[in-house]
């Protein structure tokens, strides 16, 4: 029988390994975190945790000035300073938001990732619920050092400042510290 293959040629094998390749691309950096399931958890976080926060401080925000605004027009003070009051409360609003926050999107989240059974697709390639939580905890750590930052180094300023504006509002004494 007659043969299809291609006599070798050896001096061709023999000036191919001779010779060394250059590559043409560096090699990939890989971290085992964040891979792109904790980056697709993480913006799943992330979209809600913004979308509740925005909202509870806008309520927040409301609320305190519908709370206060009769008390500017008793005293016939401009709206501004009733603003700059409210903007002055905002750190104070953002304490009590944070947690709240970060419940509600953790919930909301994987409850989203349950729903269009997201995280049973994950459990059969192989990764553990605990993996799975990682970017969550990673997320919800931040908001907690974020909730420390305000709370230690911008909420003592701003409430000092909110309350001489709001003394300013009620045409009392300016207090001494």
């Amino acid at each position: 029988l007659p043969s299809f293959r291609k006599p070798k040629d050896t001096n061709r094998d023999a000036t191919l390994a001779k010779t060394t390749r250059v590559p043409t691309s560096l090699p990939r950096f890989s971290l085992p975190f964040p891979n792109i399931i904790d980056r697709y958890i993480m913006k799943k976080y992330s979209a809600i945790f913004g979308l509740v926060f925005v909202s509870a401080l806008s309520v927040s925000a409301i609320i305190n000035f519908f709370d206060r605004v009769n008390s500017v027009y008793e005293h016939e003070k401009p709206l501004s300073l009733l603003f700059s009051f409210i903007w002055y409360k905002m750190p104070e609003s953002m304490q009590y938001i944070f947690p709240v926050t970060a419940l509600i999107a953790t919930l909301l989240s994987l409850g989203l990732l349950m729903k269009f059974n997201e995280i049973t697709a994950m459990k059969a390639c192989g990764i553990s619920l605990y993996r799975i939580l990682i970017p969550v905890l990673v997320l919800s750590g931040l908001a907690s050092l974020c909730s420390f930052y305000v709370q230690e180094y911008i909420l003592p300023y701003s409430n000092k400042r909110a309350e001489q504006v709001w003394n300013k509002i009620e045409d009392k004494p300016a207090r001494s510290y």
